[in-house]
């Protein structure tokens, strides 16, 4: 079993890097949840009215362990994970022995993991696939929508180890970072085969982005260090499966193949929120150049596509095919993402805590009193 290592090490080092870390959640959850922002005001009283099969009431603290999941939820609870329908009835039901899990979602599977544990396991949906316990303690984890998994662990002796899981489990590949940067994430293309490293540079004068990937079979594809700046801590995938590091003030497209290592395309914008994966290309939500507003826009080829600029700035979000669906406090708002507009709207009695589209029709909302499904025009 592994240790964490000191303060003057991997994480005092990098911590330039903690703001740009919340777009991490993605990785980790699949929610952002960003305090102190406005909103129209909301409360815990119950909703009633609920028709059986379209959602169930449900506690504040049972509604903090909920994540959208097929067309249900999963709730995660340190001592065990299930699958619940809309009627809140259990699907299945395992076990497990995590302190404080987070759950992931990716090619209809769910990942939970133990961060500063050492406890992963994946669920799809009859229940667990298969679970394993790190040697050292983990850091972060991502989910593939091939099913490969990695994670991110805290060796002592190194700058942080990639580990990476096949579907069935099988560790196919290990690499141990000692001289090229710190690792801030890893994640296996949605082919499942590559891997693609974003890491912190920092024996020179000033901190550098690196970009790194890996075939599968352990042989490095590509190394790229970027000008100093700062951290690029999120890893999503373009149209055309290329790896995109994000952070807080720029997006990077590394280009594959012949180019490998080559950047594709480079986005600044003030404020980046967050960038969302998806199939048609990242979705990212970003501050104008006041601070003021937030907007939403499809990326497609290293260009924004329509613009919608929101409310509010929202603390949840999802994404699939042309829709987006974000949330401030109760109001929920979905964006056509192909004309930048709004299309609909609704305003729930509590706070939205997370979202989910279960088919392009369809949205899970799990608010502090509620599962509901959505039904969108």
């Amino acid at each position: 079993m592994g240790g964490r290592v000191a303060p003057g090490g991997r994480f005092g080092l990098v911590a330039i890097a903690v703001a740009a870390l919340l777009l991490m959640a993605g990785a980790l959850a699949a929610v952002l949840l960003l305090p102190g922002l406005s909103g129209p005001p909301a409360t815990d009283a119950p909703t009633g009215g609920i028709v059986q099969g379209e959602g169930f009431l449900c506690d504040p603290g049972e509604a903090a362990q909920m994540l959208p999941y097929l067309d249900g939820v999963a709730q995660i609870a340190p001592d065990r994970v299930a699958r619940l329908d809309l009627s809140g009835n259990a699907v299945w039901s395992a076990t497990i022995s995590m302190e404080a899990p987070v759950g992931t979602i990716a090619g209809g599977r769910l990942l939970v993991v133990d961060p500063g544990g050492f406890q992963a396991a994946v669920y799809d949906a009859d229940g667990l696939v298969w679970s394993a316990e790190t040697a050292a303690h983990i850091d972060g984890a991502t989910i593939s929508a091939s099913g490969h998994v990695a994670v991110l662990t805290d060796d002592p002796g190194y700058k942080g180890v990639v580990n990476v899981f096949a579907p069935d489990g099988t560790l196919l590949f290990q690499w141990m970072s000692s001289e090229t940067g710190y690792v801030l994430s890893a994640s296996v293309d949605p082919t499942g085969t590559r891997v693609d490293v974003s890491a912190l540079y920092t024996d020179g004068a000033a901190a550098r982005p690196v970009y790194r990937s890996f075939a599968m079979t352990g042989g490095q594809l590509s190394l790229f260090q970027l000008d100093a700046g700062s951290a690029l801590p999120r890893i999503v995938y373009d149209e055309k499966g290329r790896p995109i590091l994000c952070g807080e003030e720029e997006t990077v497209c590394f280009s594959q193949g012949a180019l490998a290592g080559e950047i594709a395309w480079r986005l600044s914008a003030e404020g980046i929120r967050t960038v969302l994966p998806s199939a048609k290309g990242p979705v990212w939500l970003h501050d104008d150049a006041t601070g003021t507003a937030t907007s939403i826009a499809r990326l497609r080829d290293g260009a924004e596509g329509p613009i919608c600029v929101l409310a509010s700035t929202p603390t949840v979000h999802a994404v699939l095919a042309d829709h987006a669906a974000v949330a401030t406090a109760g109001a929920l708002t979905v964006v056509d993402l192909a004309k930048g507009t709004v299309v609909f709207q609704r305003t729930f009695t509590a706070d939205v805590l997370a979202l989910g589209f279960v088919d392009e029709g369809h949205l899970v909302a799990v608010t502090r009193n509620s599962v509901q499904r959505v039904e969108l025009p």
